[in-house]
């Protein structure tokens, strides 16, 4: 950005301070805007856009987490959390493109909203998912860029021989 301002270091992170009206207004016109937690709403995106978001949407509020014994892929599980509208919008895609997910809706005591988890399970749907949001991508969060290229890795060289990571490789050459 060619920027005079002062950048802020804190340990391994580092702060930026930018105050314009212009940038504000030029987010808000694509669904971008502050305190967003229970009030954001997803919009849908062009074809080509969607992987992008999706990747976007995990790298902030999702996860892959695992247990102990990472060369197992039935263990993974790919998880997002946020509005109940948000997990809807992302189950709603995620089901029109043959990706089937969990809603679990949450309350918690100390918030007045409720909270959503949507999660992916099944090889095919993990697999198909990665594959989808990774495709020719560029720009994502690198712990769980390997994390997910260790799972793809794991279905596709079938490490623990089981006809589900078969299938779900064929279905994402067929659909996708």
């Amino acid at each position: 950005m060619e920027s005079s301002l002062n950048i802020v270091y804190t340990g391994n992170m580092a702060q930026l301070q930018v105050v314009s009206d212009k940038i504000c207004n030029d987010l808000f016109k694509y669904n971008i805007w502050e305190r967003k937690t229970w009030t954001y709403e997803p919009v849908m995106l062009n074809k080509e856009m969607m992987p992008h978001f999706l990747r976007g949407f995990l790298d902030g509020d999702g996860s892959i987490p695992r247990k102990k014994n990472k060369n197992i892929p039935s263990i993974y599980i790919i998880a997002y959390c946020g509005n109940p509208q948000s997990m809807k919008f992302i189950a709603n895609y995620l089901s029109s493109i043959k990706i089937e997910t969990r809603i679990t809706t949450l309350s918690f005591p100390k918030y007045s909203h409720e909270f959503s988890d949507l999660t992916i399970h099944g090889a095919t749907n993990k697999y198909c998912f990665l594959k989808y949001i990774y495709q020719n991508a560029t720009v994502y969060l690198e712990r769980k860029y390997k994390r997910a290229q260790n799972l793809i890795s794991l279905i596709e060289n079938n490490v623990t021989n089981r006809a589900e990571n078969t299938r779900a490789v064929e279905f994402y050459h067929k659909h996708f």
